[in-house]
């Protein structure tokens, strides 16, 4: 049987590169195409520079919570183009669940991500948008790029201050003027707007720590930020797809320099040794952390899925925790790899074990029957 695993990372319990593995060793009785994917959040940067055959660098910014960090930096000098994440700079993986608090954590390392890409002179960034901790509408990103926000009482406000209500006035003149000479290109994992009830702070405030009795003044102090950004900008793109994507860093970007959306699936997915592998298949493994709703809106699976549609081929979903109440298109099975009795810490530990064990159960089941 041809099995092709196109497995995203399970955040907190292990990478895709990992999944990779474990996949290839379960079973390992198939012909068993794996690769690394992601859908413009952790992972995004090795795997699309490895796709462009680029060469991976390190360089030092900090993480959501002001740290120093070293994180990698794709460059493909033949097309001059560079490749980032805010899954570093911003990254929910950067920080302990306890750190989770959008008033403190900044983008402001995706800010100086940015810096090191612009430092090596390309014409073309391409940033991987999901993954992140931040919930700033890129608040800290703008400052590292050089802009200053002063408050109602007059004074300077610091990266790690996240006060988006209390923005008075925008200091634009010192924003990186190197910003007007390239393409960014955004991979979002999501198609969210920036505000209301499908935009970050509803969809995604609580994941990042947002007690949601906040929501309401929350997406109203982000809807005042926003407004100060998009009235200088002369565009108001806080209703664009993609724009809440990374707590709002895609609206910041989309606001300062030539941006283009794209889907961080089809990125990775198109890829021609990827697409040749899937004409092939009999079966497509395919899978995250947790399958949800927000899993079906942009993200990996739902890319995998739509593949398989359009080949007839079966696809089997993997994941610690699968929270859909209906079935799904183009789906012939879901293994959930954790027992619903352990704690999540306890889940997260045991990832790759339960991983190897309940996808070598499945496919010796599938041998016998």
């Amino acid at each position: 049987m041809k099995v092709v695993s196109l497995i995203d990372s399970f955040k907190h319990s292990f990478p895709s590169q990992q999944g990779c593995e474990i996949v290839k060793r379960a079973i390992s009785g198939h012909d068993v195409s794996a690769f690394c994917v992601a859908d413009g959040g952790e992972g995004t940067t090795q795997i699309l520079t490895e796709l462009y055959q680029g060469d991976m660098r390190e360089v030092l910014i900090v993480d959501p919570c002001g740290r120093p960090l070293r994180s990698p930096l794709g460059y493909v000098k033949e097309k001059n183009v560079a490749i980032l994440e805010s899954a570093e700079g911003a990254g929910i993986q950067k920080v302990r669940r306890d750190e989770l608090n959008p008033y403190t954590l900044s983008s402001y390392g995706v800010g100086l991500h940015l810096k090191e890409a612009l430092n090596l002179g390309v014409d073309t960034i391409i940033l991987g948008l999901g993954g992140s901790a931040t919930l700033d509408c890129g608040y800290g990103m703008l400052m590292a790029l050089g802009l200053r926000f002063i408050d109602t009482n007059g004074n300077y406000m610091t990266h790690f201050d996240v006060r988006l209500g209390d923005v008075k006035t925008i200091e634009w003149d010192q924003l990186d003027p190197r910003l007007n000479t390239i393409h960014m290109i955004l991979a979002s994992d999501v198609t969210n707007p920036l505000l209301k009830e499908k935009g970050s702070v509803y969809v995604f405030g609580k994941q990042k720590g947002l007690d949601p009795q906040h929501f309401e003044s929350y997406d109203l102090d982000m809807a005042h930020f926003a407004k100060m950004i998009s009235d200088h900008a002369g565009v108001d793109g806080a209703h664009t797809p993609g724009a809440g994507a990374a707590g709002g860093i895609g609206f910041a970007l989309a606001s300062i320099c030539d941006c283009e959306f794209v889907s961080g699936v089809d990125l990775i997915l198109n890829d021609p040794m990827i697409q040749q592998a899937l004409d092939g298949a009999d079966v497509v493994l395919t899978g995250e952390g947790c399958i949800d709703a927000q899993s079906l809106d942009g993200k990996l699976i739902s890319g995998v899925i739509r593949e398989c549609q359009k080949r007839s081929v079966g696809c089997v979903l993997v994941c610690g925790h699968y929270d859909l109440d209906t079935s799904l298109d183009g789906v012939k099975d879901v293994i959930v790899i954790s027992d619903p009795d352990l704690s999540l810490d306890e889940a997260l530990d045991q990832g790759p074990e339960n991983l190897e064990l309940a996808i070598s159960k499945y496919f010796n089941t599938m041998k016998k029957v």
